[in-house]
């Protein structure tokens, strides 16, 4: 077990889970040297069975954040067991001394999900924000179903007028204050996402929808990094 400080300073918008399957799900982190910004850092991942991390299913390291994609970080662990809650953090080592992002939790969904009811909550960008993010306590849901457009057009109000150019370089600075927030990073951290966009996107805001998902536990692409054995969780990072 390495020994660890609490590096919130290079995790500022702390983790995310999304795309929860039978077997899969995908892990989000941001992170950036405090001191050094520009820095390439190379991370760990550790996902366990308990909050201790005692039970460590996967332990990757040489993950590296992409500066194209403003230093995130996604890695998708497959081979998991079905309807199994899991816990999650990323490290790195900075001066001999592991610095480790908040904890996060994380569920896969079950092999066949019709056969029972499906607990899950659906929340806009505003639902996660202050007072209205209290109402998801009681609900206890499986995953978030969030409505990915919300976080478009609350980013179209907060970065340009409406007849401006959308700018991918404001609304990552706007998606890096909003991750940054307490109450997004605690739903973020603690329940998956699923993300739900219109069908529909027009050519205008295809760079910035990418800009978006850049901050969102959702990846199109991702190559091997590590492989387990025969029955072990495997780690893919994009």
């Amino acid at each position: 077990m390495r020994a660890l400080d609490a590096g919130p300073a290079y995790f500022p918008q702390a983790v995310a889970s999304g795309e929860p399957g039978a077997h899969e799900v995908v892990l989000w982190t941001r992170v950036v040297d405090p001191l050094e910004p520009g820095a390439r850092l190379s991370v760990s991942l550790q996902v366990a069975q308990d909050a201790d991390f005692t039970r460590c299913v996967v332990d990757v390291t040489g993950l590296v954040p992409s500066p194209e994609r403003d230093h995130t970080l996604k890695v998708r662990v497959t081979r998991l067991e079905p309807g199994t809650c899991y816990h999650y953090r990323f490290l790195v080592e900075r001066d001999g001394q592991w610095r480790g992002s908040a904890c996060g939790r994380t569920r896969t969904g079950t092999v066949s999900p019709l056969t029972r009811p499906l607990h899950f909550t659906v929340a806009r960008y505003q639902d996660l924000l202050g007072a209205r993010a209290s109402r998801l306590d009681g609900d206890e849901p499986e995953f978030i179903l969030f409505l990915g457009d919300s976080l478009r057009e609350a980013g179209e109000a907060g970065v340009a007028a409406p007849s401006a150019a959308p700018s991918v370089s404001r609304y990552r600075a706007w998606c890096r204050a909003y991750r940054a927030r307490s109450e997004p990073r605690r739903w973020h951290s603690a329940l998956p996402l699923l993300v739900l966009w219109e069908e529909a996107r027009c050519e205008r805001w295809r760079a910035v929808w990418r800009a978006l998902c850049d901050y969102l536990p959702v990846d199109p692409f991702h190559e091997a990094v590590c492989v387990g054995g025969r029955t072990a969780p495997i780690a893919h990072a994009a």
